[in-house]
């Protein structure tokens, strides 16, 4: 199976990084969108309590930021770093091929930065909220939505667990809202597939480095897990930084050089698909 997904990363567009990357999506994370209702005191505000429900909601907002999911280097994201690491500078190369002693340190920069961050961890995204409708009214209840995208190996399980724990000694109500589904199974980049992808790339950018790649964001691709194990996530664009801040905005475009390499692409993957 085939869909839409990784890219072709300019150089530069990861810190560190001195070649164009080609990322193909072996897997993709999950998506959990919880609506979390805090019940507290309502009334006037000459005359508010000690805890307001919008004070308890901060608090545990604040933990859910502070005391995310454990950041973790899967097998997927090994391979990643393992095949561009070449690209980077000796130190970063120096942890990543030694990571039995410095995972920790790895683990640490790789979190400070959102993009790394989003590949090693369960991710906490506090997207919406809502209290009172007056500047002097204390709501009896504040509401905020908080979104999860899901590391391959966490679960949905998980991540309520985690959000029991965040809410604990508050009186809350949780709701699922929006699309739920689990992180996507891991195909592997061993495979004839895998390889033509890999070849289609050489014919269009012969010096860029590809590599299996986690998509971070939401295909419909892992709707086809239950009719095949091999599925791929990528997009033969190599695009600059105005073209990526078009993605499903204003004025959306992709470059005529780029349509023309997308045909060649996909042409020669067709064509030798079969041999």
């Amino acid at each position: 199976m085939y869909d839409e997904g990784g890219l072709i990363l300019r150089k530069g567009s990861i810190a560190g990084i001195h070649s164009d990357i080609a990322v193909i999506g072996c897997a993709e994370k999950g998506f959990l969108s919880v609506k979390i209702k805090v019940k507290g005191l309502g009334g006037h505000s000459s005359m508010p309590p000690s805890e307001s429900a919008i004070g308890k909601a901060a608090i545990i907002m604040q933990r859910l930021e502070d005391q995310q999911m454990k950041p973790v280097i899967t097998p997927l994201i090994k391979n990643f770093f393992d095949n561009i690491g070449g690209s980077m500078p000796f130190a970063s190369r120096l942890a990543i091929s030694n990571q039995w002693l410095l995972k920790p340190l790895l683990l640490s920069q790789l979190t400070k930065n959102n993009s790394t961050n989003a590949l090693v961890r369960t991710t906490t995204a506090l997207t919406m909220m809502k209290g009172s409708d007056g500047p002097n009214v204390l709501s009896p209840e504040v509401e905020f939505v908080v979104n999860f995208r899901l590391l391959p190996g966490n679960t949905i399980k998980d991540v309520k667990e985690h959000i029991a724990r965040a809410t604990k000694g508050f009186d809350v109500e949780i709701q699922e809202i929006d699309n739920t589904k689990e992180a996507s199974m891991v195909s592997s980049a061993h495979t004839r597939s895998f390889k033509l992808i890999e070849e289609g790339i050489r014919q269009i950018y012969p010096d860029a480095v590809a590599t299996p790649y986690l998509t971070i964001a939401a295909t419909d691709a892992f709707k086809y897990q239950i009719v095949s194990k091999n599925i791929y996530r990528f997009m033969p664009l190599k695009i600059n930084e105005a073209e990526k801040q078009s993605i499903h905005g204003t004025n959306e475009y992709i470059s005529i050089e780029n349509y023309l390499k997308m045909i060649h692409y996909f042409e020669y993957v067709m064509m030798n698909y079969d041999k």
